[in-house]
């Protein structure tokens, strides 16, 4: 049987048959899994660099280690205090390896490329549900071996695991969508999501627009609204709530106010913004732009500069809002090339200039944006798409914009990607059997 036909049978069932072998659901992700372990355990073993410690969890995961407490010094510029500056769960998986195997990370790079590689499961399970099983075994097959999603997890960010918890959601949701509110079906999975939801904002704080996205979805496509709310949103919140309270309780004993997840936000809105920066912590040349500030205006703002961490970041709101109101057209310049850094490559970033990185970027585009629009011709995108990619894109654009931020959309435009893809294959699927019916 050629791949051809055995892909054709992912549409009437959820394994596949090659002539007298038949490989099950399970057996098929479980080779994928493994497929996409092993690319992601030598990209770990042969370019991960498993000896710095030079991202923030790692080092107030140090900081702990050492007696100072869940603390951070804004990279030497302030004095040691406790902080809220990113959301713990990260900082306790990097806290782990680091107590471990100090010296080496490589079994905590190791760990992350076996959860990265289970994404292929939920991926499956969204195509599935939103589409057709082919479908969803080609997004399965797209975030397995998408080469950005085989590296992302060879370094301290938390942006591995965010895609892997944010699939969950989606799956979980897809499940949610059908069920009518007020079944103790719909009540269960809603607190699944709420469980996946909470210990993801803990993981990485864009989580929360996941969850966003997902109950706005599910207000717009029941009534009546209370309905929903009561059945699904309100148990969904409740769990949210439970698992991410600790911390909003910790914030507020330490920092003596309400702290929304985490701090940075006023320092990362600031540092994207500044004359000459690349809209990212990045100059217009590559170099670190907290490091190249022109030395007159750094010494003013340093000795302006509060000590207390919550100070800081309101004071560098206050310093950006007062350059884009000297010069709006300049922050607008910038919102408008975080923009393009959001939909093609981040301007002045090593990865930009990475050849792998940008073929398989736009041969994702060029393949992404024909199934949006043949999936919206179907009327089969689901509102939960636009609303999540719409959240990164208010969140990101008008702050600070990276490569791995886009991670999650991303990862949607995979699975519009792989609704192209399905169309190619029938296509060339019904031009084979002509081929084949002309010889017989």
């Amino acid at each position: 049987m050629t791949v051809e036909r055995a892909l054709a049978t992912a549409n009437d069932s959820d394994g596949f048959r090659f002539g007298p072998v038949y490989l099950s659901q399970m057996a098929c992700l479980v080779i994928l899994f493994c497929f996409g372990l092993v690319a992601r355990l030598l990209v770990t073993v042969f370019f991960a660099d498993n000896h710095s410690v030079y991202f923030e969890h790692m080092i107030i995961a140090q900081n702990i280690l050492q007696g100072k407490g869940y603390s951070w010094d804004e990279w030497h510029r302030a004095i040691l205090q406790p902080t809220s500056l990113v959301v713990p769960l990260y900082v306790y998986w990097c806290l782990l390896f680091e107590w471990l195997s100090p010296h080496n990370f490589l079994p905590m790079y190791a760990m992350q490329a076996v959860i990265a590689a289970t994404g292929c499961i939920p991926a499956f399970r969204i195509g599935r549900n939103m589409f057709t099983t082919r479908i969803g075994w080609v997004f399965a097959a797209l975030y397995t071996f998408y080469p950005e999603f085989v590296f992302m997890h060879s370094k301290a960010v938390a942006e591995s695991m965010l895609v892997v918890a944010a699939l969950w959601m989606i799956e979980r949701y897809s499940l949610l969508r059908e069920k009518p509110p007020g079944t103790i079906g719909s009540v269960r999975v809603a607190m699944q999501i709420g469980a996946i939801s909470g210990v993801g904002m803990l993981i990485k704080e864009t989580a929360s627009l996941v969850a966003i996205a997902i109950m706005i979805a599910q207000l717009m496509r029941f009534r009546p609204r209370w309905s929903v709310f009561r059945w699904q949103l309100a148990p969904m919140l409740a769990v949210i709530i439970v698992i991410v309270c600790p911390w909003f309780i910790r914030n507020a004993i330490v920092q003596g106010e309400f702290v929304p997840l985490r701090t940075a936000y006023g320092i990362n809105l600031w540092v994207s913004n500044l004359p000459g920066s690349a809209g990212n912590d990045r100059t217009v040349d590559g170099l670190d732009m907290m490091s190249n500030l022109p030395p007159a205006y750094r010494d003013s703002l340093n000795k302006v500069l509060p000590l207390d961490e919550q100070d800081r970041d309101r004071h560098y709101i206050a310093e950006t809002y007062r350059m884009i109101k000297q010069d709006p057209a300049a922050y607008l310049n910038h919102c408008l090339v975080r923009l393009r850094g959001f939909v093609l490559f981040v301007r002045y970033h090593p990865l930009a200039s990475n050849p792998i990185y940008r073929s398989s970027w736009i041969l994702l585009l060029i393949f992404g944006i024909p199934g949006v629009v043949m999936a919206s011709r179907s009327h089969r995108i689901d509102p939960v798409v636009p609303l999540i990619i719409l959240g990164f894109l208010l969140l990101y654009v008008p702050v600070e914009m990276l490569p791995r931020y886009r991670v999650v959309p991303a990862s949607l435009l995979m699975l519009f990607a792989s609704v192209s893809i399905d169309r190619v294959l029938t296509v060339l699927e019904a031009r084979f059997a002509k081929v084949r019916n002309v010889w017989n």
